[in-house]
């Protein structure tokens, strides 16, 4: 039995888009919860994802594959895609709150827009939960499920800015706050260490409030300072967990939209007679075999069936009547610019059907120049 990835990256990713082989790609909405009617729907939705991918012209020791895959789940997890090609599991991810209906696709280039759009909306993060004395860094890289966390202790001994009076008094508050001082800059430095480990940018910091503002104007001094959002919760042990986890969903899924706003903002202020953005499919198509392309954005709609042809080297076009290569293969538009834009290394932004991305017919980009 193939075990579930525990970590996914744009190179696992390109991995498989680089070949020409056909691969089934399924992808698993969340299960309901009818624990009465568990085993039957699941046999069901196996049946119907089944005929999908024999109506998709997959041989039957890949369909086998997968539906054995399936079977054997010790849990059904909420969301899932798995990969599958020659009668073998490439690939098995969960994904969760990223499959919003069961989809079953089979052909060349494989289909990994949900993938593609779920890992971009894992983006590496820190969620550190501080106090006077240090912190604790939880560590979560780009697409994983799995986080480690790291405790750091500050070289100063905790030291409570009390009200001892007279002469003393001004004296043991500037310690404290010296000691403070110390202590958050060394979780700022541990901070910097693990952010530049994962490639990442965001921080949620959670915590004592004093302790948290030193912290701040520490990260604050960096060369690139990251980006920083407050959730709730405090370094003892309480009832605050439950609460910072759901604020930590909530601002990493606000952090990703807005990186998406973000690209979409630049998008359209490249676009006109001197910009360098293209839209539509013949003109992106164009851009991505030119090796031009620096972000192509892209509907992924299970409904849009357009066809595109590719070769081995990335060139693509979406136009039957275009010259083409001695090899070229056929496969669904939306995949093979996908697969070309990574084979460029070209960033993806892949934007839902529901999402008004303005995209004539589902196709843009940003070039290079």
């Amino acid at each position: 039995m193939t075990s579930m990835m525990s970590g996914m990256n744009l190179d696992d990713l390109r991995d498989l888009v680089y070949g020409i082989e056909p691969m089934a790609a399924v992808y698993l909405a969340g299960f309901p919860p009818q624990p009465a009617d568990t085993e039957e729907d699941l046999l069901l939705r196996r049946r119907v994802i089944a005929g999908q991918l024999h109506a998709h012209g997959a041989d039957q020791q890949t369909v086998d594959a997968v539906d054995a895959h399936l079977s054997r789940l010790p849990e059904y997890p909420p969301e899932l895609a798995v990969i599958a090609a020659s009668g073998q599991i490439r690939a098995a991810h969960q994904l969760p709150g990223g499959v919003p209906i069961d989809r079953a696709c089979y052909g060349a280039p494989a289909t990994i827009g949900p993938l593609l759009a779920w890992l971009r909306h894992q983006p590496a993060h820190l969620v550190v939960v501080t106090d006077r004395t240090g912190a604790d860094i939880t560590v979560v890289a780009t697409g994983t499920l799995e986080a480690r966390t790291r405790t750091v202790v500050g070289p100063d001994d905790e030291i409570e800015r009390n009200s001892p009076g007279g002469w003393s008094q001004a004296r043991f508050q500037r310690r404290a706050e010296d000691s403070w001082l110390h202590n958050a800059g060394a979780v700022a430095e541990a901070i910097t260490e693990e952010l530049a480990k994962i490639h990442g940018k965001l921080v949620l910091v959670a915590g004592d409030v004093r302790a948290s503002q030193l912290l701040g104007d520490r990260l604050g001094r960096a060369g690139v300072p990251p980006i920083i959002r407050h959730v709730p919760g405090g370094r003892s042990p309480d009832s605050s967990a439950a609460h910072r986890d759901a604020a930590v969903l909530a601002a990493v899924r606000e952090y990703a939209e807005e990186q998406d706003q973000a690209v979409k903002d630049r998008f359209f202020a490249a676009c006109g007679p001197h910009g360098t953005a293209v839209k539509g499919s013949r003109a992106t198509l164009a851009a991505l075999t030119a090796g031009r392309v620096a972000t192509l954005l892209v509907v992924d709609d299970p409904a849009d069936e357009r066809s595109g042809w590719f070769d081995a080297d990335g060139w693509c076009t979406g136009d039957p009547a275009e010259p083409r290569p001695p090899a070229t293969h056929r496969g669904r538009l939306v995949d093979v610019a996908i697969r070309s834009a990574l084979l460029s290394r070209a960033e993806v932004c892949v934007l839902r059907p529901d999402n008004d991305s303005g995209l004539a017919d589902g196709l843009a980009a940003l070039c290079r120049y």
